[in-house]
C-alpha cells in the first residue's frame, strides 16, 4: 500500500521471528530483487525499510509538510469551510477556515506529506465549490495555495496585511 512520500509499506502478518526473503516489483515486469535472480533481500527484525539496494532496520523518517490552504469566496458567503483528501485521508468533513484578510479565508494542514491535496469549499450550507463539477475538486501540492474564482496559484500569500 503506498503510505507516504513515494514509500509503500506492507505487513507480513507472522515471521515466527525467523528471517523472511523477498522481493519487489512494479507488478508488471520490473523487479527488485537485491541485484539478481536467487539473491532477494534476506531480513529479519520487527521494522525493515529497503531503499536504493540499501536495508535498513527502522522506519524511514518524515518531516511534517504542513500546507496553507488561503480562499476567497463569493461575497456572499458569511463563513468558508475546507473539504480536504491528504495522505489518502479524508479530514473528516468540512473544516472551519479562519476569516483572515480583505475577503480571505485560510486553513493550515497540518501534514500533507508533499504530496497532492484535494479540496472543495463550502459556505457550511448547501453552497459549494468544488472546482465546476462532481468530484473534480482542486488538486494541488506545495507550501501554499491560493485559491479564488475557480483559479488557484501555489505557493503564494494573498496580498493584503495578515493576522497572525
Amino acid at each position: 500500500t503506498l503510505y507516504r512520500n513515494g514509500w509503500y509499506r506492507y505487513t507480513i502478518p507472522d515471521t515466527a521471528g525467523g528471517q523472511v526473503r523477498m522481493a519487489f516489483t512494479d507488478g508488471g515486469s520490473v523487479w527488485d530483487n537485491n541485484g539478481g535472480q536467487g539473491k532477494d533481500y534476506r531480513v529479519s527484525g520487527s521494522v525493515v525499510s529497503v531503499s536504493g539496494g540499501k536495508v535498513s532496520y527502522s522506519a524511514p523518517s518524515f518531516d511534517e509538510s504542513p500546507m496553507t490552504v488561503w480562499y476567497k469566496p463569493d461575497s456572499s458567503w458569511k463563513t468558508a469551510k475546507v473539504n480536504y483528501q491528504a495522505n489518502g485521508k479524508w479530514s473528516g468533513g468540512a473544516q472551519q477556515m479562519e476569516a483572515s484578510c480583505g475577503g480571505w479565508y485560510r486553513y493550515t494542514i497540518p501534514d500533507t506529506a508533499g504530496g497532492q491535496v484535494r479540496m472543495a469549499f463550502t459556505d457550511g450550507g448547501s453552497v459549494w465549490d468544488n472546482n465546476g463539477g462532481q468530484g473534480k475538486d482542486y488538486r494541488v501540492s506545495g507550501d501554499s495555495v491560493a485559491v479564488a474564482g475557480g483559479q488557484m496559484i501555489t505557493d503564494v500569500t494573498p496580498n493584503c496585511t495578515i493576522r497572525q
